[in-house]
């Protein structure tokens, strides 16, 4: 069984669609998945060089006008069957994910109310952050992606406009 590699299997998936290099494939999951995964430049750059060795992806110099030459990275056919197996073993084995939140909030009973009061009021602060993240992604994604990662998009807008619903709840309950 392959070691889950959640980086592995954004970058085969983004190459999918057009060769990229390591700035834009950061720039496309910032800008499109902000509410439900994140990366940074030390995991793409040396998954990058373990996929090209790899014969996952090909990497090729590009010119620009303005900046230095960057390697541009597409898929190879032996990239797109390891992107399908993934894809595969990982619908097979996909599990419910576990908030880590249920379980804190099922003992607020038995903190300090004002203590609990802050801490909704900052879990709903950042939520609110994130759903302008996520609206705004849903936005820039318009028309740029395939129904499937459009709809998951909205999704997460859905997903936050939910939680902020229930912590509006919770802020005007009475114990």
């Amino acid at each position: 069984m392959t070691r889950l590699n959640n980086t592995k299997l954004a970058i085969l998936g983004l190459l999918q669609s057009k060769g990229m290099h390591g700035y834009e494939i950061k720039k496309l999951i910032e800008e499109w998945m902000p509410g439900f995964w994140s990366i940074n430049y030390g995991s793409i750059y040396p998954e990058l060089r373990r996929l090209e060795k790899g014969g996952y992806i090909n990497g090729y110099k590009e010119e620009t006008l303005k900046n230095p030459p960057r390697t541009v990275y597409a898929v190879t056919d032996k990239g797109g069957e390891e992107f399908k197996n993934l894809m595969r073993e990982r619908l097979e084995r996909e599990a419910i994910v576990k908030d880590e939140f249920n379980l804190l909030a099922s003992f607020f009973d038995y903190l300090d109310e004002a203590e609990v009061k802050e801490y909704i009021r900052r879990r709903k602060k950042q939520h609110e952050k994130a759903l302008g993240e996520a609206i705004a992604g849903e936005k820039a994604a318009r028309g740029k992606v395939g129904k499937y990662l459009h709809a998951l998009i909205k999704r997460g807008v859905l997903h936050y406009k939910a939680e902020l619903e229930w912590l509006k709840e919770l802020e005007e309950m009475d114990r």
